[in-house]
């Protein structure tokens, strides 16, 4: 979404309108590739309080292939619609996480989404382990364990929290029908490497189809793995928080894991022990885990594939061509290794 032109004048607004406070800063501190995240300062009740204020455009997904691809992995507009249900889920199992002051759809002269909230202080933790300076073992084991709390929230189908019912298509079904919309989407890049391993990779998928068996149970989760803050203070690391709750449903405990897994492997690290010792005191993993670990991987690298390819790139032009040829590489080694 390109970013408001009058963010100051709708945050300010909703400040009035929605908390009756004053708005007194406002800055822009996050770009996603589908909303704006605020940092703001007002005055609730006498009292200034430092808040976040998230805005989204909506959107409507537009084919069954689309709705299916966002089932799987992506964010729908009917997420939005669980935000209350799955803060509430999140603050009865005790997992820390920001003050939801207020939230709603377009009305009147609100054109988006929007989200305040307390601001929460720190890093995001699943950035800072998987892609910034290595850590010790005290950051990936409270990592685990905040990841394990979170999948101890369970139910027997996935989808949204205020989902009643399951899905008329299985897990299964979509899960390999939004494989192969992924690969065919993929493939029609100008990229001849994936044009070239066409064959290889449905054969790959094939044979792993074929051992699949549905999970007994759906963790709610984030679908890019941990979603929260830390920060570090008397000398040790602190969760502060859980965020991005609008992308948090129930999931295959299994893929996620894998696509946590891939941030550290991206980056030819791995997750430590320690974080799987302190997830598996509040959650088992799957014993399939492993066997689909690849499978869950190569889903992840396909939806990525387009990203350099398009404007939802966000780094530099040079650097394209090098992560086009890390996606390549990883591939090849996941169907080198089946």
């Amino acid at each position: 979404m390109s970013e408001p032109q009058n963010p100051q004048q709708i945050i300010e607004r909703l400040i009035a309108v929605k908390l009756n406070g004053k708005l007194i800063t406002c800055e822009r501190v996050l770009l996603g590739y589908f909303g704006y995240v605020y940092k703001v300062e007002a005055v609730l009740r006498d009292k200034r309080e430092t808040l976040a204020v998230k805005l989204n455009d909506v959107f409507i997904d537009q084919t069954e292939e689309e709705r299916i691809n966002n089932r799987v992995y992506g964010t729908a507009y009917e997420d939005f619609k669980s935000v209350r249900n799955t803060y509430g889920l999140i603050v009865k199992a005790g997992i820390p996480i920001f003050k939801l002051y207020s939230f709603g759809f377009p009305a009147k002269d609100i054109s988006y989404i929007y989200q305040i909230m307390s601001w929460i202080e720190g890093e995001s933790i699943q950035e800072y382990l998987g892609w910034g300076p290595e850590q010790g073992d005290e950051a990936h084991a409270l990592a685990g364990e905040i990841f394990g709390k979170l999948h101890g929230i369970t139910r027997a189908y996935d989808g949204v929290t205020i989902q009643k019912e399951p899905y008329l298509m299985n897990w299964k079904d979509a899960f390999f029908f939004s494989l192969h919309s992924r690969l065919n989407n993929a493939i029609k890049r100008p990229n001849e490497f994936l044009r070239s391993k066409k064959d290889i990779i449905e054969s790959f998928i094939s044979s792993a189809e074929s051992g699949w068996q549905d999970p007994k149970e759906f963790v709610l989760t984030h679908t890019d793995g941990l979603q929260g803050m830390v920060k570090f203070e008397n000398n040790r690391w602190i969760f502060t928080g859980v965020v991005d709750i609008e992308d948090h449903r129930f999931h295959d405990q299994r893929f996620v894991l894998a696509g946590y897994e891939l941030q550290s492997v991206y980056n030819g690290r791995e997750v430590p022990r320690v974080f799987w010792e302190a997830y598996q005191k509040s959650k088992a993993i799957d014993s399939s885990y492993y066997s689909l670990r690849s499978l869950f991987w190569l889903y992840y690298i396909l939806s990525w594939f387009d990203i350099p390819y398009t404007d939802l790139w966000r780094g530099e032009e040079k650097d394209k061509e090098k992560i086009i040829h890390k996606n390549e590489e990883l591939i090849k080694k996941i169907i080198s290794a089946s």
